[in-house]
């Protein structure tokens, strides 16, 4: 391509290139914007838009994107906004209502539209994608979850975890056993690699909460979008789980079976809420999440639908 105007020469000042259609769009540091028309093989001379400024907050400003004839910036606590572009000329920013995007700091690496859709590309590899309707973002859905391999500890921690429910009687509840189911299920939980996804990203966005929230009821059961994780619109509903949804958390314990004797045996403080979701026979299928790192050392996620 021959480009006898130079594009973005100007170092660290510079700091967002994107494309709308035949446009090479050069966003600056300080929010101004300039645009190079692209013909076949030759690049135009820069010109700069009129109107709003676009993602002058320094590095609150983390993703500046496209979509259509819109700019998108994407904030580092994941809020989401636009600008409509007609012509040269830039619109105000307008903030986008529905879930935040790529809000999990440097594990979440790369973002990028595909349509009407904006997709997350976590650094463990891991895709996630939010679909825009006018001016509202969708929650995150993974898109890559059938690939997904459960890690040793999580091996260890759904293999516990059916062991407990086909097998309570070797975890009997300690303290006040009122309300404490005691009956085995006959069906172990199957696997479901899409549940184990939604799992692990909430241990993510855990991760970056203070533990002194995470560890009182009902943050633990929060997503981005402060609606309890089992609630209608939330990933497991999204993921065609429309029978039953429940969960279960913990937080620092280094072992599986810490984590499953704590629900199992010592949930008395939870009314064995813990116990008896495990205990549930109606719910068919589980997937498991562990992280390590972050505030509470290790999160621990059982997320259990029916469809």
């Amino acid at each position: 391509m021959t480009a006898p105007f130079p594009v973005a020469f100007n170092g660290d000042d510079d700091r967002f290139v994107v494309t709308m259609g035949n446009r090479i769009i050069v966003v600056r540091r300080d929010g101004g914007v300039f645009g190079h028309g692209v013909s076949v093989d030759l690049v135009t001379q820069a010109f700069g838009f009129s109107g709003s400024r676009v993602a002058f907050n320094g590095d609150a400003d983390r993703f500046v994107l496209t979509m259509g004839n819109r700019i998108i910036v994407i904030r580092r606590d994941g809020q989401v906004f636009g600008h409509d572009v007609t012509g040269n000329t830039i619109a105000n920013a307008f903030g986008y209502s529905g879930s935040k995007v790529a809000f999990n700091g440097d594990a979440d690496r790369f973002v990028l539209t595909m349509g009407n859709r904006i997709i997350v590309i976590r650094r463990d590899g891991r895709v996630f994608g939010h679909d825009v309707t006018g001016n509202n973002v969708a929650n995150a859905f993974p898109m890559n979850f059938v690939a997904s391999v459960m890690s040793p500890e999580e091996k260890d921690l759904f293999n516990l975890v059916n062991d407990a429910r086909t097998h309570p009687e070797n975890y009997p509840p300690r303290g006040n056993t009122q309300g404490a189911v005691m009956s085995s299920c006959p069906n172990p939980f199957q696997d479901a690699p899409v549940l184990r996804d939604i799992a692990r990203n909430h241990n993510d966005f855990l991760a970056g909460k203070p533990i002194n929230v995470v560890n009182t009821f009902p943050n633990m059961h929060m997503g981005p979008s402060g609606k309890l994780v089992w609630e209608a619109g939330e990933p497991m509903d999204a993921a065609g789980y429309h029978s039953f949804r429940g969960e279960n958390v913990a937080t620092g314990f280094g072992t599986a079976a810490e984590v499953v004797r704590f629900w199992m045996q010592d949930d008395e403080g939870s009314a064995w809420g813990h116990r008896n979701l495990i205990l549930k026979c109606t719910a068919h299928e589980a997937g498991v999440g562990h992280r390590q790192g972050g505030p509470g050392g290790h999160y621990w996620t059982l997320d259990m639908a029916t469809k």
